[in-house]
């Protein structure tokens, strides 16, 4: 997880931009989104900076929305290995 990216693509893109980058990516990259790794490293950075953009417009701060993204994928990733 590049968390300079994440933390870039959060900032400077509102929610409904970010909203759309997602779309559009899904829709013009479906065929490779799973086969080529840096198309979906990309998509999945798009991701996460939408779930930090969504902490932090509901009143997080970036470092501690970053923190919660962390925990979210650890939570998540126990759940799968269980």
């Amino acid at each position: 997880m590049n968390l300079h990216d994440i933390r870039e693509l959060a900032s400077t893109y509102s929610l409904a931009e970010l909203d759309q980058m997602i779309s559009t990516m899904a829709t013009t990259e479906a065929e490779t989104l799973l086969t080529n790794p840096a198309i979906s490293e990309r998509f999945n950075t798009l991701v996460k900076a939408k779930t930090v953009r969504e902490l932090t417009d509901s009143g997080m701060s970036v470092q501690d929305a970053l923190r919660e993204l962390g925990g979210r994928m650890r939570r998540g990733i126990g759940r799968e290995r269980s």
